[in-house]
Order: C-alpha cells, then structure tokens, then sequence
C-alpha cells in the first residue's frame, strides 16, 4: 500500500515524537503484528492505524486497547472499534472518554497544545455510535461546559433526540457569557485563562443556538428572533439558519 505525503509525515512525526511511552510501543508492536498476521498488511506504526480503515481488525483492536496508557492511542483504537460495530463499543467510549476527562491531558496547561485530536475523535465517535441507550450518562457529561465544548455533534444530537432538560441546557449555553472559568476547570484567572474562555463561551453561544434549533416551538422562535440582530455576524447567520428550520417545522 503506497503511503500518502501526509502519512509519511506523521510516520515521521511519530518517530521523533514521545507521544507514548515505551511500554506502550511494546503492546503496540504486539498488537500491529496480530493485526498484519490477521489481514495481510504491514503495519509499523500508529499513524497507519489512524489513517486506513482496517476493515474487520476492531475486535482485535478491543483486546489491546485497555493496555495501553497514551489516551491517543486509545483514541486512535476506539475509532476502528466503533466502525466495526464491536459489541460493547459505546459503553468502552464512554469509558474511555472519562479516562481522557479525569487525565492531566483534558485541560492544556499555557503553553501546550489543546487536546483536539482526542477530543474532536470522540466527538465523532459518539455520533457513529448513537447510542440512546447512553443517554442519561452523554446528557450528563454535556451538562459541563467544557465537555459541551469539546462535543458539540455530541451536544446537538442530544438535542435532536429531546432529551428531558435539553432545551434548558441550550438556553444556558445560548448566554454563555454567564459560564465561569471555574465551570470550565480553571483553577486561576489570569490573561491565558481569559483568552480560552473567550474562545469557549462564542462556541458555547453557537451550540446553544444549534440545539435550540431542534425545538420547534413558538417560544423558542420567538426567543431567537429577539436576538436576531447579534452585532457578531457568524452569530447572526446562525440565528437566522435555526430561525429558519423552526419555521419549516412549524409550517408542517
């Protein structure tokens, strides 16, 4: 199979990088060479993983995948899992989504890269995954801004499905200028933390209008026609978008 620019790149990338730690690359050797006997490939690394879809190898992935410590890696795994439909895959997300939460890497420190490849890899996750049964637990994990931040499809999709508070929650995260620092897990104030919580409240506002979006009531469109006029132009076009999905439901 003849490698891309961009996946030579990241191979590369991967080799200067300590991304893992070596007992890592030890599980991940074990795992690439059951892989390659079990498909006929030849895998080295962890960018190969990332970049093909490896049809049939997420249950071999879903043997590993609790062995490794680099949420990354886990990350990287999760996804095949969840495209081969592994039984049990939402609930090992999840899982392992909380594991990225409770993690030194959930918030970076100034300085450091946000984790968006892992976040933004769950997010889609979910959404292949749809799993309503999961619903109480996603609804609860959205209750916190900066994991509404980080799983804004995650976030809608609760709101396609009218789960019980979602539209409160909406409408919370429609006047984000009233989220704290503190509700995002800072601990300290100061002009880093200030700049973060600028980017989060304006995604946090365009989340809130996008699930209010999926409640066509007359309460809420009348709601978002008083703020149609927003001085933020990308706000103003997000209100008039979901104004007018309300009324094409409405004229239903």
């Amino acid at each position: 199979m003849e490698r891309s620019v961009l996946l030579r790149d990241s191979i590369e990338e991967e080799k200067k990088s300590s991304i893992y730690s070596e007992a890592d690359r030890i599980v991940l050797d074990e795992l690439l060479e059951e892989i390659n006997a079990f498909t006929g490939t030849d895998f080295h690394y962890l960018a190969e993983l990332n970049a093909y879809n490896i049809k049939g190898s997420g249950p071999i992935m879903a043997k590993y995948v609790e062995r490794f410590d680099s949420l990354t890696i886990k990350a990287v795994l999760l996804m095949q899992i969840v495209v081969d439909k592994v039984p049990k895959a939402a609930e090992l997300t999840l899982k392992s989504y909380f594991e990225f939460k409770n993690s030194d890497e959930y918030i970076a420190s100034p300085g450091s890269p946000a984790p968006a490849f892992i976040f933004v890899q769950y997010d889609n996750m979910f959404i292949k995954l749809r799993p309503k049964r999961l619903k109480k637990e996603l609804f609860e994990l959205v209750n916190n801004p900066r994991d509404a931040y980080y799983l804004p499809l995650t976030t809608q999709m609760l709101a396609s499905w009218k789960i019980p508070g979602m539209k409160e929650l909406a409408f919370r995260y429609f006047f984000s200028e009233n989220v704290s620092a503190a509700d995002c897990g800072f601990t300290t104030e100061d002009e880093y933390v200030d700049r973060q919580m600028g980017y989060i409240r304006r995604e946090l506002k365009f989340h809130g209008i996008n699930c209010l979006g999926y409640f066509a009531e007359q309460e809420v469109l009348d709601f978002l026609n008083e703020y149609v006029d927003d001085p933020d132009k990308d706000i103003q076009m997000c209100i008039k978008k979901n104004i007018k999905k309300i009324e094409k439901k409405l004229l239903k």
